[in-house]
This record gives structure tokens, sequence and C-alpha cells, in this order.
């Protein structure tokens, strides 16, 4: 396998617990875009967004995510990085894996300081959030992905397991 492998699936799916398993797997180094963001602008995510807005930052993500996806490495994404077209048509290249669940099972992983780095779910219902957000993204990240695995089901490193097994089908 030549990589990168690359996570995608709305908040807290798993894309950072299970990128950095799955990448222990496999001996190679674990990426999460939204931490890679937050080095190179000495910034974390919430202020990035409050200084230069949504746009703003998606911009700079879409940078980032170019820089990234020249690496041999598992990449764990934003759970909005498929809300830009250039970043779809770049993934669509790779191994890009949808980690799915429900609403409600992402809701329950997302509480406490969980909840207050998500600027989405600023003062709003998660669930709610996470089911608008489902119907807008869903079709994107099922557009941009090779496999679908459903992430509410076992560990992070059974999760990783069952796409190594997947992606090393896909050749």
């Amino acid at each position: 396998m030549r990589g990168p492998i690359v996570l995608v699936g709305l908040m807290g799916s798993g894309k950072t617990s299970v990128g950095a398993a799955l990448a222990k797997r496999l001996g190679w180094p674990h990426v999460d875009l939204d931490h890679a963001l937050e080095k190179r602008w000495r910034q974390d995510i919430p202020t990035q967004f409050s200084r230069v807005g949504e746009s703003g930052f998606r911009l700079r993500e879409t940078a980032q995510l170019a820089r990234e996806l020249k690496r041999r490495c598992v990449l764990s994404t934003g759970g909005g990085v498929v809300t830009q077209a250039p970043n779809r048509r770049a993934l669509k290249g790779h191994c890009t894996v949808f980690l799915q669940a429900s609403p409600q099972t992402l809701a329950a992983r997302l509480t406490g300081s969980q909840a207050a780095k998500r600027p989405l779910l600023k003062g709003k219902n998660p669930v709610q959030v996470l089911r608008r957000l489902q119907r807008i993204r869903g079709p994107w990240y099922l557009e941009v992905a090779a496999l679908t695995v459903r992430a509410g089901q076992g560990r992070p490193e059974q999760v990783a397991e069952r796409i190594l097994r997947r992606c090393e089908q896909l050749g």
C-alpha cells in the first residue's frame, strides 16, 4: 500500500483516534489535519474560525490538505473538509475512508470539553446540528470514499484493522 490513507467523517466519528491506531499498525506517520493547521497558524481552530471566518479557515484547510496528500501517512481530516469542491476532487484519488456513525452516537461522544472545542456546536443541540450536517455532508463523504466503515462499532484498533483489511483489498 502506498498511501496516504485518508479518514473523513463527521466530528466525533473517531478520525483522530482511529487514524492514530491505523498509523501505528502500519508504521506510518499520523497527521491530524486540524492539528497541522493549528501548528502552521499558531492558533487553535476556534480562534481561526473567529479571526478569518469559516470561509477563510476553509481556504487554509484546502492548502494544508494539498500538502498532506503528497505524503505517505494516515491523514485524519476535519469534518468539513468535504464542503470544498477542490478537496473532494483531491480526495477521490486516494484510499479515502468514510467513518460513518449516527448523529446520536456522535453526540454522545461529543460532550464536555470535546463539545467546547467544536465551533459548529457552540450553544446548540448537538444531535440537531449533527443531523443537519449529515444531510448536507453525507453525500459528499460518500462521493469521495473508496470505503465506508461503521465507526460506532468497536475500539479504534478494531476499526483500524477493518480499514486496513479493506484498503489492502483495494490494492
